[in-house]
């Protein structure tokens, strides 16, 4: 018999996802903010608020959702 692997983990690809999912808010905030009247530099620091912190808000639910499945 032969030894089988363990199991892949999929948190890279969940960390990916979630990189992804909080770079489509941040570059939406940034444009949102832009056409509504801020300046650029102002629109880059809403933009990275905005995905700073739904990137958070993903990977604290995801902490959240581990250790709910225990």
């Amino acid at each position: 018999m032969t030894p089988t692997a363990p199991p892949a983990s999929t948190r890279p690809l969940w960390l990916a996802v979630f990189v992804l999912a909080a770079t489509v808010t941040g570059t939406a905030a940034g444009i949102l903010a832009f056409a509504g009247g801020t300046n650029i530099p102002l629109s880059v620091v809403a933009g990275g608020t905005a995905f700073g912190g739904s990137l958070a808000l993903l990977l604290a639910l995801a902490h959240f959702m581990r250790a709910a499945g225990n």
